[in-house]
């Protein structure tokens, strides 16, 4: 193979990665970690180890089950956050770089950890005082160096660097070398490194071992040991050590050490004895350097990091190929010799149909040795080229022999036009022929899409479902970026499997958003998503300043984009902003706009000759940034435009995603003086219990009762400790003895019985008292809400039923003290709305993928913002808290406001809803009972188009179906609320004839989350339509059918339309009576609590299983008891989103 692969001038390839590209990684465990510090100067030595962070500021209740900020109740614990690490540094005699060491740490800082400040260890300074026999013939002088030496070493050893040649001669192999940072110094041998652990304490016992392996000693006689600021040391006679009347012993053989300092040899009285004749007496210390003295600068050593040989091949050019014309008999005729001049015409057309004959066979074996030559071509990670198949002609001086008289004089082989043509142009129409036949019989972009697959797959790599990622795969431009794509993934492979498990440098110094500067985790997700991100040669061609500037007080801030090479602005913010979140969401928006290529006018001055310049508004029509320059002409401002918007897109891609570690937007109360941002009880871990019932279990014990507690999402586990709140009676701990999905059960303990247990899961709203049976039981049954009917009949005996179905339990788990939500979890936000990720299949795709690829010890979770309106706000404040953080600043309000969106320290609304992709698909609500004369209703609910079909062969108007209500009478259904679309208008239909009109461009809205509100109020006499909280259209609108309520809701569909609507809703709301129209709209953005003015029903539509949607909206029913799901509504289709 490795002759097969030899260069021979081809070095422009490269079919391996070397060992020193391939095998490094970076630093993951402990080990790792150390090895890179110790690689730096003036480090002698680093040990890390995790810990807890408490903070004083949050502590956790147990009795509410909440985190409090600032309280301290009595029966609080101090919460602690996991995932960090302190560092402590030995330093050699050589002070290190304190910034040196912060920087590596955090240029090589995991996913969802951090670190603490380094800790530079202060001297420790030890003292020794030695008696030892020594031998005769032994050199004091060289012996008291040697024993200096050991000694230094045994008290402060240092750690070896090895060649690679040295590590192999160890018995390493290759990979077991690299693994790790590849250091600057050489590598470290893991074995020596682990025995080199932070000493708590010296003992006498050790040092006499080492003193005793030492030829030149044969008797130790006394070891003191002790600090030299000490007032005596101490003692370890061997005189006495024997002794077992000796006391002193067992206190005095070892020496203590301090945690936070540094061992270090400071000061050895040795002396040696040669047959009981003192020799030698000597005191030998290290004084600690003065201050201000300047010690010479020593040599930086070189780097002795080798690296492992390729083997080299001979190239032994495989592709030439020798005709076995050559060696046929010469009287074949067909060799070099050719026939006679005498041959007859017959004989030289029998040789010319023995040389085509043979050509058949020889062109197959000719090409077989252009696929070999081209080998390393096919094994070349770099090799960009479309051909896969590799051919060559029979003509030459080692081919056929008049090869070029065997071929036709034509164009075309299939064509009968003959022309003639010299043998050099037939030998060229071969080649063509050649490679014409070579594309129809295969598909190269199959074929280079194969062999990366093999060249991946020798990475364990495999790529994900392409219909997914590319789209259609008949396309051949989804074919070929594919092929690009892989090939970027095979490139950068040493980069990324290195660092898939890297956080990015939060104190990097670099501008925001526009350098490389991001997690390992995002680049790999990237790369095998598709999405452009991470390309530090252009976008860090990108400046992205924001600064303010005192213009009296308070400070005003500003924005700037500028070129990197050329220091021009090319956006600059179009006014001055009160703060600097403000001053980033407008500079978002301005990003944001220019990555669409929307919201760009350009402008002209003033001027009696006009000059021009360009401005960049957002959706709301204000201004947020523009160029402060200004162009001769509109065409020279439109080409300053498209370069503008061609770099913006390139470092700011739109299907880009973004990852939050939780660790970072922890709550951090150490740099304010009052934290007022967060409140006592701001997050609470209280589980809810929506019912509860009994049964009976097989005891001796009458008494003991199985309880079962409907709770959706409880996530425990059988043996589970659990204490329940509310109700009062069942109050206390338990220990959980089964589990289902939405529920589970402990044992209680009751003295006497409540009555008769229901036997079944009943939830509340779903239950209804029946009639008095036969016997004295009490019929009862568990009714559908949405249809009225009885799903089955229980007797039961006794008349006294204990009903409990209607209240409603509290309960957390005991045995998980706190749920920590900042501790080794992260997020991944991902745009919703883009077409890239609309279908559920490509959601599902990248949810699997985020959950392999990320570090199984870190709990990820996906967001998918459906509103570029959201994902603008989420960057304004991404960006402030990258740059606050990177500038050590208090981030405060950008964590909060991260840790609200991420639903950390409160849920937060990611739209959920239902999905209408067929004919038929809707979502209903029977027996809702919504009033006409209740001086006015409402319906508002976001929805997405995703797609719009008029029939161009029915007549118009064509409409599509939004919504229907209609009501009920003994003469049938009428409906008498219709919202629907037609081409270029939206219709609102509300009691008989009101309706209302509106022009709209619907093609506009395609794809986008729109939110919209249906109003009808009576006692002004008026019909409005409200788009995005802003009022689009009003009329009159007087009719009103008092005593006839809407009884029946449908979302999706109206019996007049003959177009079904392709499309989401989500978060719907039907208003009535007392309500503000503006809180309608400015709302819209919020989840509500259920127990608004005037909300009469509320479907949120987030359940995502089942056929049912639950009504959030808190009742009252006849007995002045609340209740919520008093109108569940009904899914006929749709898929949950």
């Amino acid at each position: 193979m490795e002759d097969l692969l030899a260069e021979n001038g081809r070095k422009n390839l490269k079919p391996f990665f070397t060992a020193s590209e391939i095998l490094p990684g970076k630093p993951v465990t402990i080990r790792d970690y150390r090895k890179l510090l110790i690689d730096l100067p003036g480090v002698k030595n680093a040990w890390l180890g995790a810990v807890p962070l408490a903070t004083s500021e949050i502590t956790y209740n147990e009795e509410y089950g909440e985190l409090w900020f600032k309280l301290l109740p009595d029966n609080s614990d101090l919460a602690h956050f996991n995932g960090f690490l302190q560092v402590l540094i030995e330093p050699d005699e050589e002070e290190p770089d304190a910034d040196a060491i912060a920087n590596t740490l955090h240029q090589n800082r995991n996913l969802c950890e951090d670190f603490l400040q380094p800790i530079i260890l202060p001297k420790e300074r030890i003292g020794l005082r030695i008696d030892v026999e020594v031998d005769v013939q032994s050199d004091p002088t060289t012996l008291e160096a040697n024993i200096w030496d050991s000694l230094a070493n045994w008290v402060s050893p240092s750690i070896r660097f090895y060649t690679l040649a040295e590590m192999l001669a160890k018995g390493y192999r290759p990979d077991e070398i690299f693994q790790g940072s590849l250091l600057a110094n050489g590598f470290i041998d893991n074995e020596e490194l682990v025995k080199h652990k932070k000493r708590t304490s010296l003992r006498c016992s050790d040092l006499l071992h080492l003193l005793m392996d030492m030829p030149e000693v044969k008797v130790v006689r006394e070891i003191l040991m002790g600090k030299p600021d000490a007032s005596e040391l101490e003692s370890y006679d061997l005189e006495t050590a024997d002794d077992p009347l000796s006391e002193d012993f067992p206190e005095k053989q070892y020496l203590k050490l301090e945690e936070k300092q540094a061992p270090s040899l400071g000061y050895l009285h040795l002396r040696m004895f040669k047959k009981h004749r003192k020799i030698w007496d000597s005191e030998r210390k290290i004084e600690p350097p003065v201050e201000g003295e300047e010690e010479g600068q020593e040599e930086e050593p070189s780097s002795t990091t080798d690296e492992l040989p390729v083997p080299q091949g001979k190239f032994r050019n495989p592709g030439r190929y020798f005709s076995i014309t050559h060696d046929f008999p010469q009287n074949y005729g067909i060799g070099p010799n050719g026939l006679p001049a005498k041959a007859t015409e017959k004989r030289k057309a029998q040789a010319k149909q023995l040389k085509a004959y043979l050509a058949l066979f020889e062109q197959l074996l000719a090409n077989y040795f252009s696929q070999l030559d081209n080998t390393r071509k096919l094994f070349a990670l770099d090799y960009a080229g479309e051909e896969i198949y590799f051919f060559q002609h029979l003509a030459g001086a080692d081919g056929i022999p008049g090869f070029e008289e065997l071929l036709v004089d034509s164009n075309d082989s299939c064509l009968r036009e003959t022309q003639e043509t010299t043998p050099a142009d037939r030998l060229t129409r071969h080649l063509a022929c050649l490679e014409k036949g070579n594309d129809q019989l295969i598909n190269k972009e199959d074929r280079q899409n194969r062999r990366l697959d093999h060249l991946l797959a020798r990475f364990a790599e495999q790529y994900p479902d392409l219909d997914l990622l590319i789209g259609d795969s008949r396309c051949k431009d989804n074919r070929i970026n594919l092929l690009k794509q892989k090939r970027k993934l095979l490139l950068s492979y040493p980069k990324i499997s290195a660092g898939r498990g890297q956080g990015f440098n939060y104190t990097h110094k670099e501008d925001i958003g526009t350098t490389d500067n991001y997690s390992g985790l995002e680049k790999r997700l990237g790369l095998l998503l598709g999405i452009e991100r991470g390309r530090p040669a252009v976008a860090q061609n990108l400046i992205i300043d924001v600064y303010g500037r005192p213009e009296g007080q308070p400070v005003k801030y500003y924005f700037q984009i500028r070129s990197r090479t050329s220091r021009k602005a090319l956006l600059s913010s179009n006014t001055a902003y009160a703060s600097s979140l403000e001053c980033h969401k407008a500079l978002a928006w301005a990003i944001w706009q220019l990555s669409k290529g929307e919201g760009i006018e350009i402008m002209p001055t003033g001027e009696e000759t006009p000059r021009y310049y360009f401005q960049v508004f957002n959706p709301d029509g204000e201004k947020v940034g523009r160029r402060i320059e200004y162009f001769a002409s509109e065409e020279i401002v439109q080409e300053v435009v498209d370069d503008v918007i061609d770099q913006i897109q390139t470092a700011f891609g739109r299907d880009a995603f973004y990852l939050l570690e939780h660790l970072l937007i922890r709550p951090d109360t150490s740099k304010q003086e009052q934290p007022s941002i967060y409140q006592p009880a701001w997050m609470t871990f209280i589980h809810s219990m929506t019912a509860y019932y009994k049964e009976p279990v097989d005891d001796p014990d009458s008494s003991i009762k199985k309880l079962w507690c409907v709770s959706p999402e409880h996530m425990l586990q059988k043996g589970n400790r659990i204490k329940v709140l509310k109700p009062e009676k069942y109050a206390g701990s338990y220990s959980v003895q089964e589990v289902e999905a939405d529920r589970f059960a402990v044992l209680i303990k009751e003295e006497s019985s409540p009555g008769p247990i229901l036997p079944g899961p009943i939830l509340p709203g779903h239950f209804s008292p029946g009639q008095p049976g036969a016997g004295g039981a009490i019929q009862i049954g568990t009714v559908n809400p949405g249809k009225g009917t009885s799903l089955n009949d229980l007797a039961f005996g006794g008349r006294n039923l204990n009903r409990i179905l209607s209240d409603v339990g509290k309960w957390i788990q005991l045995d998980k003290a706190y749920h920590d939500p900042w501790s080794f979890q992260l997020s991944l936000i991902f745009p919703g709305w883009q077409e890239k990720f609309r279908g559920a299949n490509m959601r599902s795709l990248v949810e699997e993928m985020v959950q392999e690829e990320t570090p199984a010890h870190i709990t990820p979770y996906v967001y998918w913002i459906e509103k570029e309106g959201q994902m603008v706000g989420f960057l304004a404040h991404y960006f402030s808290w990258r740059e606050k953080i990177t500038n050590d600043l208090v981030a405060a309000t950008e964590a909060e406001w991260l840790n609200e969106f991420l639903g950390i320290s409160k849920k937060q609304e990611i739209i959920h809803g239902l999905m209408s992709r067929r004919s038929g698909d809707h979502f209903s609500i029977e027996n809702i009972e919504l009033p006409l004369n209740k001086q006015q209703i409402a319906l508002s609910f976001w929805m997405r188009i995703e797609e719009l079909k008029f029939p161009e062969n029915v007549p118009s108007p064509t409409t599509l179906g939004i919504v229907q209500g209609r009501i009920s009478t003994i003469e049938g259904d009428f409906p008498v609320l219709d919202i629907m679309l037609e081409k270029n208008k939206i219709a609102f239909r509300c009691c008989a004839n009101d309706l209302l009109y509106s022009p709209i461009d619907w093609q506009a809205y395609m794809g986008k989350w729109v939110h919209w509100v249906f109003l009808k109020d009576f006692t002004k006499g008026e019909m409005a339509i409200y788009l995005d909280g802003e009022l689009l259209l009003s009329a009159e609108g007087k009719n009103a059918l008092a005593e006839f309520p809407i009884s029946f809701l449908a979302f999706g569909r109206i019996q007049s339309s003959n177009v079904r609507l392709s499309g989401t809703f989500a978060d719907i709301r039907a208003w009535r009576g007392d309500f503000e129209i503006t809180e309608v709209c400015e709302n819209r953005w919020i989840r509500l609590a259920g127990t608004e003015p005037g909300l009469y029903a509320y479907w949120k539509l987030d359940e995502g299983i089942g056929n049912v949607a639950k009504d959030s909206v808190v009742h009252e029913d006849e007995n002045n008891e609340t209740a919520t799901n008093k109108y569940p509504g009904e899914i006929h289709g749709c898929d949950w989103v």
